[in-house]
């Protein structure tokens, strides 16, 4: 099944990303966030932010997006801060999602620094 329409199949000028019937299961609320820039020495009050959003989101019927910067340094990831991070986000099953990257998120090799 295809998710991306063109123009033409969608109909009256308009572009469908989704199919008619996941659009309607979309939420119509978000909760934003970026620039979260996960490190060791942030990773507490990360920790803290997440859950914070996932209960605004909850407690609004929203769905969360995270406009990126999510991480450091993409290229070199700590297993504890990656770990942390999904443990965390494994409560998040009930939520719609959409992360976009930033430059920071981008693994480049042999690069630390964005």
């Amino acid at each position: 099944r295809r998710l991306m329409a063109t123009a033409a199949a969608a109909g009256a000028g308009r572009v469908s990303v989704f199919p008619a019937a996941e659009v309607a299961r979309l939420p119509t609320r978000w909760v934003v966030f970026s620039d979260l820039h996960v490190r060791q020495d942030s990773l507490p009050h990360c920790l803290e932010l997440l859950r914070t959003v996932a209960a605004e989101a909850r407690g609004s019927e929203a769905g969360v997006i995270c406009l990126g910067d999510f991480w450091h340094a993409g290229a070199v990831l700590s297993t504890r801060q990656l770990n942390a991070v999904l443990g965390e986000m494994e409560t998040w099953a009930d939520l719609r999602v959409l992360m976009i990257p930033g430059n920071h998120d981008q693994a480049m090799r042999g690069n630390p620094d964005p």
